[in-house]
């Protein structure tokens, strides 16, 4: 069986995905691969190890994102470039098939859009791991227009709704998301 592990992050980057990828490579009938950005959080600079293309047994495909400085726009265009090279890479690039995809989803929920994608051409099962609810979150961030925020919860009901299992962090996260 393929799995592939999306998440925007992943080693060195300390994130709980980490541990999960390290238990599910003991696995000998499965055989994992992870796709990832190039290691920049939360320092926001690239690390200076850019070789890191296996974790233990497992092979890590590394992208190049826009790196975040701060400001809003660089944590935009960081969310969009990955999610435009990670559709690059799954649909053009990399030419394996996977059997399932499994969304580790921080912020934003639109990492877990290439899964998506890659699965309506290739019958993929997608899961998603949701540890930030969408477009909740950002409501905490102070973001007050309504219109972007009707259009990105449009997109986030679009993404939870195609995903074939979701996976919440909390029973208060899960009872929001059956409600969606």
């Amino acid at each position: 069986m393929n799995v592939l592990i999306l998440s925007q992050y992943f080693w060195p980057e300390n994130f709980r995905i980490n541990e999960l990828v390290n238990e599910l490579g003991k696995f000998k009938k499965i055989n994992i691969e992870v796709l990832t950005a190039k290691p920049s959080y939360p320092s926001k600079n690239e690390y200076e190890n850019k070789k890191l293309t296996n974790f233990g047994k497992i092979k890590v495909h590394r992208l190049s994102v826009f790196l975040r400085n701060g400001s809003k726009i660089s944590i935009v265009l960081n969310y969009i470039s990955f999610v435009i090279n990670a559709t690059i890479f799954m649909l053009f690039l990399n030419k394996k098939k996977y059997d399932s995809i499994f969304v580790f989803q921080v912020s934003p929920v639109f990492s877990a859009i290439p899964a998506i994608i890659y699965s309506k051409f290739n019958k993929t099962k997608v899961y998603l791991w949701v540890l930030d609810l969408w477009p909740e979150s950002i409501l905490s961030l102070g973001f007050n227009s309504k219109t972007i925020f009707f259009i990105i919860k449009k997109i986030s009901d679009y993404i939870y709704f195609n995903c074939d299992i979701i996976f919440a962090q909390s029973r208060s996260l899960l009872k929001i998301l059956v409600k969606k």
